[in-house]
């Protein structure tokens, strides 16, 4: 399923202004936990960003993710300078 997959890396940023600044911090916080991210892989098949993660994700479910072992390769890295 994810032979040649084609990677990129997606960022989280808070306008300098915002009023709702703490809130836009509490989520980002929250977004990117360790139980966050492994709770996410249960339900949308996304490599968890933070290693923490993987150990708390079924071994069934780690193995159907972009970011396993032997789904790793071969991958494209996007590259927006090109």
């Amino acid at each position: 399923m994810w032979n040649r997959q084609i990677w990129n890396i997606d960022l989280w940023a808070i306008p300098r202004h915002s009023d709702k600044r703490e809130q836009a911090l509490d989520f980002i916080k929250f977004a990117t936990s360790t139980h966050s991210l492994a709770r996410q892989a249960r339900y949308i098949p996304y490599g968890p960003v933070r290693r923490s993660s993987l150990a708390l994700i079924e071994a069934d479910v780690r193995s159907r993710l972009p970011t396993a072992r032997t789904n790793v390769e071969p991958t494209l890295k996007t590259d927006a300078r090109w």
